[in-house]
């Protein structure tokens, strides 16, 4: 991989991100919490562009704005006690914020990758390989069993045409290296909604483990 395409893949991921962004500033509250879902009085916890939480029932998770990326959930099915990541890239390769650079990319110079109003919480949600293994050791730590764990996915959507081809588009890289993960660790992966054109926002109910995705011009659907 050339520095010239290098700098192209970051700058399309950055629009990638802006138009995700947008997505969320436009998404409506009331299209937070369903109605049809939600538990009186259940606290709802707002997971932002690639950034992660784990907590337990009641506790709803929202996630508003996946195009390309995508949200894993995975959930204690006996304890209720569930995490969600919001995953931008398929592996920390791709983006030094998630790990170290790949040889080619540390040819190019920071300001390439870096923009300071754009910074992170938890990094380590941004991509699938840390984010997953994130996901499992903060699940531990509450409590969590291992043999109870499934997950579920959301997103990896084609959103551009003109980058995102059928072989080496974003979206379906998140997907490829999310699936090899979970298939490593041994995770049942138990529902997903993944792929197409259209954009995404989602809630995770942590008192049934069902995950509802809103996609923008179709019905809502639980998984």
């Amino acid at each position: 991989m050339t520095n010239k395409r290098v700098i192209e893949d970051m700058r399309n991921g950055r629009i990638m991100m802006m138009n995700e962004k947008n997505m969320e500033r436009k998404t409506p509250q009331s299209a937070i919490c369903n109605p049809q879902y939600q538990i009186a009085d259940a606290p709802v916890r707002k997971c932002a562009m690639g950034e992660g939480i784990v907590t337990r029932a009641p506790n709803i998770i929202s996630s508003v704005g996946l195009g390309s990326c995508v949200a894993v959930t995975i959930y204690d099915t006996r304890r209720k006690i569930g995490g969600l990541a919001h995953i931008m890239l398929p592996n920390q390769l791709r983006n030094d914020e998630c790990g170290l650079r790949n040889k080619e990319e540390q040819k190019t110079p920071q300001s390439a990758f870096r923009n300071p109003q754009s910074a992170i919480r938890n990094p380590q949600y941004k991509c699938a390989d840390t984010a997953i293994a994130a996901l499992l050791e903060e699940l531990k730590s509450k409590g969590a069993v291992r043999q109870d764990l499934v997950a579920k996915m959301v997103g990896g959507a084609q959103m551009y045409s003109s980058y995102d081809d059928s072989n080496s588009g974003v979206g379906k890289q998140n997907l490829m290296s999310i699936k090899r993960i979970l298939d490593r660790e041994r995770m049942p992966l138990i529902g997903e909604d993944v792929g197409g054109h259209h954009g995404r926002n989602i809630e995770f109910y942590l008192d049934s483990g069902k995950v509802i995705v809103m996609a923008m011009g179709k019905g809502d659907k639980a998984i």
